[in-house]
């Protein structure tokens, strides 16, 4: 889905701005041992021909659900990909000391600006590494991607 916004100034070339703001969510269960896992797609495509900067936001929540027992221990890195090649990574790793059943929120930020010639399509993948322990749960919940090029 794409919308033109801003009009053209006092008659100027107009260049219009695009947003693209419909991603496609995949279905994911729980992450743990499920390698890299590709949790939303988003296609973008230039307004015109040249080149095009494209600024890039995204986010993801995971809810780690942790059972009774060993403290809670996890590295779970978030990549956003151009066709496949990653341009930008975050690795989340943190500790709790806590024996008791607990859930957790954690919610992944990443901003891009990336320049294309031609359509391209994004992704946000989510790798979890280490999760102690190996019974607690990690599940996608609230995801976004968009992209405005201009």
């Amino acid at each position: 889905m794409g919308s033109y916004c801003c009009p053209p100034n006092g008659g100027g070339s107009f260049s219009p701005i695009m947003f693209f703001a419909t991603s496609s969510e995949t279905p994911t269960g729980n992450l743990v041992g499920a390698g890299s896992v590709d949790v939303l797609t988003l296609g973008v495509s230039p307004t015109s021909p040249g080149q095009h900067q494209v600024k890039l936001d995204s986010t993801v929540a995971l809810t780690l659900n942790k059972p009774a027992g060993a403290p809670l221990r996890y590295t779970i890195v978030f990549r956003l990909k151009k066709d496949g090649v990653t341009i930008a990574n975050w690795t989340e790793a943190k500790s709790y000391n806590v024996g008791t059943a607990s859930t957790y929120t954690l919610i992944s930020n990443l901003t891009w600006d990336d320049m294309i010639i031609s359509s391209t399509t994004y992704t946000v993948e989510i790798q979890v590494l280490t999760i102690v322990p190996a019974t607690t749960t990690v599940l996608a919940e609230t995801r976004a991607l968009n992209a405005i090029v201009f």
